[in-house]
């Protein structure tokens, strides 16, 4: 714990730079769970017990029991390659992980060498001021030294939600903790303690305990490994039974079925989708979107509605003051103003609305100077105001309030033509899409501790419209969701005319007779809800409780649902979302601690840029998939057919490892930074239920692996009955099933037009070294010793390059063809119809 010499520091100096720096070293970091120590060593043991690894150790073991020392050692030298790839893959996720971790660490605010800055949490010392606001989650355990109506959620700790009233009177009402939430007010804290010595660090080894919930898509592909690996096992079983029955031994035996095993282990599956997800959230990150949970990558693409926010995601949220009335009450209004904001004002609003009221002559310094804010009442949610009550020097007490017309009116004394004529200018000024607040006064004849009671003394003054603009490309990306098939809801607390206006002008389709309000909402029962929720895209004046009822409908109705929030009480309708969209720049800490993704600019076009890219994620794990299943199907039919027809082995695990190798870099880097798909926004919605590859799909990659294999087969088998060694026999297949990945690769990346494929710089890079290092292996002596192969006569190449040709292009051919038919047929009989 710190001393309590250290949390007399002075509220408004705080700590020197230098003092924090020399607290750090003392009490180290502000980690409130801490990293396992054994993390790294258990990393490390991972990657040694890779299933490649570990064949290729059982046959090199079986080439020492045999007597074949070389074999044994090529098998040995070839783990290094392998583990290098590995390890390189891993850095590169290593990397991005790092600098997402960093854009996404937790920052507080601090007073610092007497002035207020932004720090990351890590850093945070006993000692140290930390501002509060509302909205907050507090990373360390401290005591209040000012405090204006400070209300926490101590939930995480006691369970109970009970909003705990705090002050600064040194008591126990004075503490608050590590991991607790500011529900209201603000004030300032002495750090006490950090990381583990804060109640919530003590219980932090518990949380390091739970395990983390294997995403659908991770589980989908578990699944698929699975099957595939029980698949791998009986038919290495059978091969090794087949093997050793025709009397080859159990040594030749078992390098038959560890060169299937080798072959058929499809390990690469689980790593491609962690490496395209992490990647995909790196780019993410860069497009101002931080992914907090993995899972929300996966449903990205799959998003069919996207309700969003007015102020500052539809809007540039620039409120600047339009309109407000002149005449007697001039100075009164613009006082009043002053007093129904903040002393020291953080919101955006109440920012230019203090400006303005210094524009007409009004100096908030002479009013605190002269006024004591006495009662700060926190935002009423339901009325959607708030309300402040001051005592002069002379000792009278007044009452101002700012907030939405209706919930000022409903509190505020005055005769109906009064009324009448606030409601029109109210009406008149949302309908040209401002947004409006009323201000109202009154004199308390004394003060009373019931809020009611104060504001039954209240009048309204006026009201004040702010302008605030489209943003300018909001209508292209609405226009872009209506091609994507993703329906656009409004979601605003703002006046059904603004909102209404507001989508009027970037094309938001709508209904006009279907713009639903808060107070309609609340009188409709479930089924009601569900209709109105399936029809309208516009809600005005809702509440929170409304967005997570708006969610709840749309779920059960079917639809993948992305919901935006800003404030503590959005925090249920964000976890309630399929994807929960917080504001970065105006969202408080408990709303992106309960979303899936933050905005850092609070933009509708990003979540529609973040939509996009979950689809271009998916795309591409969909082409990696295609390629691999393709590619390693030609290989376990050799390594089971060859020696089934009693043919000489043609996949030496030695080949079968360099074969791995090349599809290694080309899934992580040819296929990961491909465009993905360009059509991807003018398809319907992923449907989240399909499998990675539809049964079609994976039909073509399998038939399209079969016809390379048994090309490649009659290759090797004619090669052999034409009096071929089988070294040459075995270098002639081996390379048209390279060359023949080659095309596949080409093909791949072609579906879309072949400049795509141009375009990719790793394309060229990891062909030319495939070529590069087949050349390599069959025309250098020592490495064709080792790999056992013979170099390929001129003549020959042109057997090579054919057979590889046609058995890629034969499937693709067929379907091209009968594509070609269907459409040919479809015209005639429009024409016959016609």
């Amino acid at each position: 714990m710190a001393d309590t010499l250290l949390f007399e520091t002075d509220p408004r100096i705080g700590l020197s730079s230098n003092e924090a720096k020399k607290q750090l070293l003392k009490f180290g970091p502000n980690i409130l769970i801490p990293k396992s120590p054994f993390a790294a060593l258990l990393h490390g043991l991972k990657s040694l017990a890779d299933p490649m690894v570990l064949l290729l150790l059982l046959a090199a073991l079986v080439y020492f029991l045999l007597g074949e020392i070389r074999d044994g050692w090529v098998l040995v030298g070839s783990i290094v390659p392998i583990l290098a790839v590995d390890l390189a893959l891993e850095a590169r996720t290593g990397r991005a992980l790092k600098k997402i971790r960093e854009l996404t660490a937790p920052t507080a605010l601090v007073v610092r060498d007497g002035v207020e800055k932004v720090v990351q949490s890590e850093t945070l010392v006993p000692g140290d001021v930390l501002v509060m606001k509302e909205g907050d989650i507090l990373p360390v355990d401290g005591v209040l030294a000012e405090s204006n109506n400070v209300e926490m959620d101590e939930s995480p700790l006691t369970g109970e939600s009970i909003p705990v009233p705090k002050d600064s009177s040194g008591m126990e009402s004075s503490n608050v903790y590590a991991g607790t939430s500011v529900l209201s007010g603000q004030g300032k804290a002495h750090v006490t303690a950090t990381g583990r010595e804060t109640r919530y660090g003590q219980i932090g080894h518990l949380l390091t305990e739970i395990k983390e919930e294997r995403t659908p898509l991770q589980k989908k592909i578990d699944r698929l490994v699975v099957r595939l690996l029980a698949w791998a096992v009986f038919v290495c079983l059978l091969v090794f039974a087949i093997e050793f029955y025709r009397g080859s031994g159990w040594g030749r035996s078992f390098l038959f079925a560890v060169s299937l095993a080798i072959a058929a282990v499809p390990e690469e599956f689980p790593v491609v989708f962690t490496l395209y997800l992490t990647m995909g959230v790196f780019r993410l990150a860069r497009k101002k979107t931080l992914i907090r949970r993995m899972a929300g990558v996966e449903t990205l693409g799959a998003t069919t509605v996207i309700c969003a926010d007015k102020t500052g995601t539809l809007t540039e949220g620039k409120l600047t003051v339009a309109e407000h009335p002149e005449g007697e009450n001039d100075e009164l209004f613009w006082k009043t103003i002053v007093m129904a904001c903040e002393p020291n004002p953080t919101d955006q609003l109440e920012k230019e609305l203090v400006a303005h009221a210094r524009e007409h002559g009004i100096e908030p310094k002479e009013i605190f100077d002269e006024w004591k804010l006495v009662r700060d009442y926190p935002f009423n949610v339901k009325g959607k105001y708030m309300s402040h009550v001051w005592r002069s020097s002379a000792g009278g007490f007044v009452i101002c309030a700012k907030g939405a017309v209706e919930g000022i009116l409903a509190r505020c004394e005055g005769n109906g033509e009064g009324r009448k004529k606030l409601q029109e200018e109210n009406e008149k000024l949302a309908n040209t899409g401002m947004r409006v607040i009323a201000v109202a006064f009154g004199q308390l004849p004394v003060f009373s501790e019931s809020r009611e009671e104060n504001e039954r003394h209240l009048a309204c003054l006026g009201v004040v419209g702010f302008s605030d603009p489209p943003r300018p490309e909001v209508a292209r990306a609405a226009a872009e969701c209506r091609q994507a098939g993703v329906r656009v809801v409004m979601v605003t607390g703002d006046h059904p005319l603004t909102a209404h206006h507001i989508a009027e002008t970037v094309g938001l389709e709508h209904e006009d007779d279907q713009i639903v309000t808060g107070l309609e909402l609340e009188k409709l029962n479930e089924e009601e809800f569900s209709r109105r929720a399936s029809r309208a895209n516009i809600f005005a004046r809702v509440l929170p409780h409304h967005k997570h009822r708006l969610v709840a409908a749309l779920k059960k109705r079917g639809e993948i649902v992305a919901m935006t929030g800003d404030g503590i009480n959005d925090a249920l309708a964000l976890k309630e979302a399929h994807i929960g969209v917080a504001m970065g720049v105006r969202g408080t800490e408990v709303a992106r601690e309960a979303a899936t993704m933050v905005l850092l600019d609070d933009n509708f076009q990003t979540i529609v840029e973040a939509v996009k890219e979950g689809r271009q994620i998916f795309s591409k794990i969909e082409k990696a998939f295609r390629y691999l299943i393709t590619f390693h199907t030609p290989i376990v039919f050799l390594a089971v057919a060859v020696p089934l027809l009693g043919l000489p082995l043609l996949l030496l695990p030695v080949v079968i490892i360099w074969l791995e190798l090349i599809m290694h870099p080309t899934v992580a880097l040819v296929f990961e930074a491909d465009r993905g798909d360009p059509e991807a926004m003018k398809k319907p919605p992923l449907d989240p239920n399909r499998p990675i590859l539809p049964a079609s799909e994976l039909t073509i990659s399998v038939l399209t692996g079969l016809s390379i294999g048994l090309a490649v087969l009659g290759l090797y088998w004619y090669e052999l009955a034409s009096g071929a060694l089988a070294a040459g026999a075995r270098g002639m297949a081996v390379a048209s099933l390279v060359i023949a990945e080659v095309f596949l690769v080409t093909i791949e990346l072609s579906r879309k037009g072949v400049t795509i494929a141009l375009k990719n710089h790793f394309f060229w890079i990891t062909r030319v070294l495939t070529i590069s290092v087949l050349l390599s292996f069959i025309y250098l002596p020592p490495m064709a010793q080792a790999m056992q192969l013979a170099p390929i006569h001129f003549q020959d190449w042109l057997k090579v390059l054919a057979v590889a040709l046609f058995s890629t292009f034969l499937v693709e051919g067929v379907l091209y063809f009968r594509r070609r038919k269907k459409g040919g047929n479809l015209k005639v009989s429009t024409a016959q119809n016609s």
